[in-house]
């Protein structure tokens, strides 16, 4: 019983000795978070096309808000980011701001699908897309 006692207790104290340790490597993962926004804020403000964007770092793990012209200019935020030292992630919260309706959309949509067949004038449009809802999406998600 004595024996189990003196393991016990030198079982407490080597988890009390190594429990500051476990704690400071924990925050280990946050020492880069401001170099990781420094790069990316001068990345962003490096180029045009992310000037409505905003980054937030945490953990190692840029969030981008705010909104881009382009559907490619959100890829590429997401790109050139994984790209800076040290990140482990993005987050890429950016939306792509339109003008047009979704009358537009599904017109563009329509007119893109639609094919002649080896230039006979027989049309394939057996495929309807449908746009619902895309002007008040844009709306709301303007961070």
């Amino acid at each position: 019983m004595r024996k189990l006692q003196l393991v016990c207790l030198l079982w407490i104290a080597m988890l009390s000795l190594t429990m500051p340790a476990i704690a400071q490597e924990a925050a280990k993962g946050s020492r880069y978070d401001d170099q990781i926004q420094q790069d990316v804020e001068k990345l962003l403000r490096g180029r045009p096309q992310f000037n409505g964007l905003a980054a937030n770092t945490e953990d190692q793990i840029v969030t981008v808000k705010g909104s881009v012209k382009l559907y490619i200019d959100r890829l590429n935020v997401e790109r050139k980011i994984e790209k800076v030292k040290n990140v482990e992630g993005v987050r890429n919260h950016a939306q792509v701001m339109t003008s047009a309706s979704d009358d537009d959309l599904r017109q563009i949509l329509s007119d893109k699908l639609r094919y002649d067949r080896g230039g006979f004038g027989i049309a394939f449009n057996a495929i309807a897309p449908q746009v619902q809802n895309y002007s008040e999406r844009r709306r709301c998600s303007v961070a």
